[in-house]
């Protein structure tokens, strides 16, 4: 059975580890199954490549949500798996009780249920969250290009880049090139999104400008795009600013917090980057940058590098998305964070980031982004990603492993490496799969109780 209990209120229950937690992500791993101590203000983690909503499973498929983002302060989950009390002394086996303490502040809620069933709770904790507050735009209302099929060039950038910057790339021939290849391969029309590395540098972060030297006439570009049959999306890092770009100098009050060192661009040892500032002038300067590119036929928006502390990122997010909702509310807009309260301001999640490689456990980091993307993302479109993940050099046989993943998932796929540069096998089993995706697409995510959600409105 669920109950709902209110804050003020600290409670302490018994559980069983180890415990899943969809909110806690570190880039590239599966970390989300935890068995050592901790004590996370889930509301307040860094967002990471792939961090869900504030919930907690154990091993025994006991259930705890945080109910509302309107009170983050204050939350914590705190996980104690050795308590020194015995449960029985008479056995050599001795086990030890395991906790999990909840702190709930006021103006919070706890959903707890300790049937058993966590699939049933967690859609059922889903719809209430969404009964509360209904989804800004409902996917019934989705415009059809967020259900297509997906093309990004980021993985043939690194391809093509080999040993030097994928960014360097990029420009008009690659493009011409890429949907060149894709109609050579038989593929079906989708979505076409550039990726990093259509600005001229990183001091623009903020200005946003289009690199001229690789693309003369970037709104020519677009038009090209979208003439050869595909829907034109553009990579952004949104949220970061360059302290010496022409925005900054002119508002320097919008530059907020420093970027930690060793995130993405940042590794390369360049100049300081910021966040922008949780203000309203942020709003006012970032809604002609998206303008701009709606204006020359951008339908898509593949937003990336949200890894600061989830409740500011989600502060700037929603001022983000607001902006471009403001513009045209048919453009997509996709994000990384499979958060229920983060997703109010994304039109599609994405699964975000895996390396088929040696280097890591790429079937267990695929499909934990899967779940944790379904369980925490009702309502939502979900982008399944690379096929053949973020690594250029994959095999043949771990694409087609890695593809074979994606089957009977609910979202849409991503091309981005091209697989005529990896075997025939591999563009002939492509092509299958992407056919049956396009006779018949599931891109929506309906992990919550729909019957419960409709009562809970009426």
């Amino acid at each position: 059975m669920h109950t709902l209990i209110t804050g003020p209120a600290s409670i302490s229950f018994p559980v069983t580890g180890p415990l899943y937690c969809p909110y806690y992500n570190q880039w590239g791993k599966d970390v989300y199954t935890r068995s050592e101590a901790f004590a996370d203000n889930p509301f307040k983690v860094l967002a990471s490549s792939t961090s869900g909503s504030p919930a907690i499973v154990d091993a025994a498929g006991q259930f705890f949500h945080f109910m509302t983002d309107a009170v983050e302060q204050g939350c914590e989950f705190a996980f104690n798996p050795r308590n020194p009390r015995p449960r029985n002394l008479g056995n050599l086996n001795v086990s030890q009780e395991q906790t999990l303490t909840v702190t709930i502040p006021e103006g919070q809620q706890l959903y707890h249920d300790d049937s058993g069933d966590m699939q049933t709770a967690w859609k059922k904790c889903n719809s209430l969250i969404m009964a509360s507050r209904p989804l800004l735009h409902p996917v019934q209302n989705r415009p059809d290009h967020w259900d297509m099929i997906e093309y990004c060039t980021w993985v043939e950038q690194k391809r093509q880049a080999g040993q030097g910057t994928p960014l360097a790339v990029l420009n008009d021939a690659f493009i011409d090139d890429y949907i060149q290849r894709v109609n050579d391969m038989g593929l079906p029309k989708g979505k076409f999104t550039i990726d990093h590395g259509w600005m001229p540098g990183h001091e623009t972060y903020g200005d946003w400008d289009v690199d001229t030297a690789r693309f003369p006439n970037f709104e020519q570009t677009i038009r090209r795009i979208a003439d050869n049959g595909f829907v034109p999306g553009l990579w952004f890092a949104p949220v970061w600013l360059h302290q010496k770009s022409r925005i900054v100098a002119a508002h320097k009050h919008i530059l907020g917090p420093a970027i930690a060192r060793g995130t993405v661009d940042t590794a390369l040892g360049q100049d300081p980057w910021h966040y922008w500032a949780d203000c309203e002038d942020t709003y006012k300067l970032i809604k002609p940058v998206f303008t701009r590119y709606i204006d020359i036929g951008i339908r898509k928006f593949k937003w990336d590098m949200i890894y600061a502390e989830k409740s500011f990122m989600k502060k700037l997010h929603m001022m983000f998305y607001q902006a471009i909702k403001e513009i045209d509310p048919s453009v997509e807009v996709e994000i990384h964070q499979p958060d229920i309260f983060f997703a109010q301001y994304g039109d599609v999640i994405r699964t975000n980031d895996v390396l088929c490689n040696d280097t890591a456990d790429w079937k267990a980091v695929t499909l934990a982004h899967f779940k944790v993307c379904q369980y925490s993302s009702p309502g939502k479109v979900i982008n399944l990603d690379h096929i053949g993940g973020n690594d250029p050099t994959v095999t043949p046989d771990r694409f087609l492993e890695h593809l074979s993943l994606y089957k009977g998932v609910a979202g849409y796929p991503v091309v981005s490496l091209l697989p005529d540069s990896i075997s025939d096998e591999c563009v002939d089993a492509l092509r299958t799969y992407l056919k049956e995706y396009e006779a018949s697409p599931t891109p929506v995510n309906h992990f919550y109780d729909q019957d419960g959600f409709k009562q809970s409105l009426s």
